[in-house]
């Protein structure tokens, strides 16, 4: 499993934070030197500033620069100019989402996913697609879209409301492994029970191939998977540092959360093999949200 960082794109979400060009720059530079697959740094359709931040990026990172983008041509557009190397397109997908997001049959929005992602294609950008709220949607949902969509690089699957536990993730991800390679499909956890590195970590055991983290677990509402304590786990349990340089971890997080200012974190001293000082990083909880 590789991981994708979503640090400064979720962080930004978070209520009262607005980051500056520089701080998500330089920041995205200090993740880029743990040797990441994937940085996700905005939203390009939102303003300059995002767009300025990715371009900036994608020409100085190893890691693939991910813009987020809908299922609409001005978005895809805005990730071109941006110049990102890969447009994740998101859609919904459970029965809910599509009712009262956006009003529209799933046909309907799997046909406005497959022009976004062509048009990515003609730019030059490698298409990932993002599923919202894939684990409250039918498994056989799931498995059409990763077979009718199995020329992006991943599928991605949202657990939008942070609903599932690891037994509910191990459940769904067993089923779909049926009709589909986990290798090409994501994961995407929100912190709401407290188990997004847990469901991660379980994820990764399945056979998943990729996981979208966050430094801290930095993010809207709970937050996200954190980066660190996936990384940690995956040492501890696994042997497995998803790519990432393990003495590089300790001090690559704190300084993110030092250069977007978010205020004291604190670490567990152990010694686990992610680094001489240090086994967890951690912002406190009561932070996220009002």
């Amino acid at each position: 499993m590789i991981l994708s960082d979503v640090t400064l794109r979720e962080g930004d979400q978070m209520p009262g934070r607005n980051y500056s060009i520089e701080q998500k720059v330089t920041a995205g530079k200090k993740l880029d030197e743990l040797g990441l697959a994937f940085i996700q740094p905005g939203f390009p359709i939102t303003g300059e500033k995002d767009r300025t931040v990715i371009r900036r990026l994608a020409s100085t990172t190893d890691a693939q620069i991910i813009a987020l983008a809908r299922a609409v041509e001005d978005d895809i557009e805005a990730a071109a100019v941006a110049e990102a190397d890969v447009a994740e397109v998101f859609i919904p997908i459970s029965d809910l989402q599509l009712e009262y997001s956006l009003q529209k049959p799933r046909n309907e929005v799997l046909r406005l996913a497959r022009e976004a992602i062509d048009l990515a294609t003609d730019h030059g950008l490698v298409p990932h697609l993002t599923l919202i709220d894939a684990f409250r949607t039918e498994p056989e949902h799931l498995s059409e879209v990763a077979i009718r969509f199995s020329d992006v690089g991943f599928v991605t699957l949202a657990d939008t409301v942070g609903a599932r536990t690891p037994i509910s993730v191990r459940d769904l991800l067993s089923t779909l492994q049926e009709d589909v390679a986990l290798s090409k499909i994501g994961v995407h956890f929100h912190d709401d029970m407290g188990v997004a590195t847990a469901n991660a970590l379980a994820a990764h055991e399945v056979g998943v191939g990729k996981a979208d983290v966050s430094v801290a677990s930095l993010g809207e509402r709970a937050g996200n998977s954190a980066l660190e304590e996936v990384v940690t786990s995956g040492v501890v349990e696994h042997d497995v540092s998803f790519g990432v340089t393990k003495d590089k971890l300790i001090p690559t997080c704190r300084s993110v959360l030092d250069i977007r200012g978010n205020g004291r974190c604190w670490l567990a001293e152990g010694n686990t093999g992610v680094g001489s000082n240090g086994t967890r990083i951690g912002y406190p909880h009561s932070s996220h949200a009002p």
